[in-house]
């Protein structure tokens, strides 16, 4: 379930969308599939969906859909550029930060991973990735914590997106 689509190659995102905007012509930014926009009457996200329910992955969750705008959301307010859903070689980041002429994928994990597509996930975004814990695995991280510093030397950004949020307004843009 996507948060960002293509209307007329440029992006556009679901939490800008209105209902006169039901009649434009989405375009997957990774696919050639049309997709659909989707403006819930309750406690689900806006959000797009391929018109031929082929998803890239798994079905998000509400809190990976939020989470991922929030995330964008927080470092565009501290003066840092922020895209979400950005296609690294053959992954889609959930968000890719900008800092300093530096590109920095950020994953929010809601979900269980197999250790094989963390490492592989690791070694494709390299050094500067950042992971966020979604609520389940930040109150039981201690077995990611375990992984992420054998995998990583200890350089573990093993945060809340709710701290994720404090954070952000302690950076000094430089």
């Amino acid at each position: 379930m996507p948060l960002k689509a293509l209307v007329e190659s440029a992006p556009v995102y679901a939490w800008d969308m209105e209902e006169a905007d039901r009649s434009k012509s989405f375009k997957c930014p990774h696919c050639p599939d049309d997709l659909i926009l989707v403006l819930p009457t309750h406690s689900i996200i806006k959000h797009f969906r391929h018109k031929n329910n082929e998803a890239h992955g798994e079905p998000e969750t509400p809190e990976h859909l939020a989470g991922k705008q929030f995330i964008v959301n927080c470092l565009k307010n501290v003066g840092f550029d922020a895209e979400p859903e950005v296609r690294i070689d053959g992954h889609i980041c959930d968000v890719l930060a900008k800092v300093k002429h530096r590109e920095i994928p950020i994953e929010f994990q809601c979900s269980p991973i197999a250790i094989d597509e963390y490492v592989d996930r690791i070694n494709t975004y390299g050094d500067e990735s950042r992971w966020l814990l979604g609520t389940h695995f930040f109150n039981h991280a201690t077995t990611f914590k375990v992984v992420e510093k054998k995998y990583r030397d200890g350089d573990f950004m093993g945060i809340g997106v709710s701290d994720f949020y404090k954070k952000t307004y302690n950076i000094q843009r430089i």
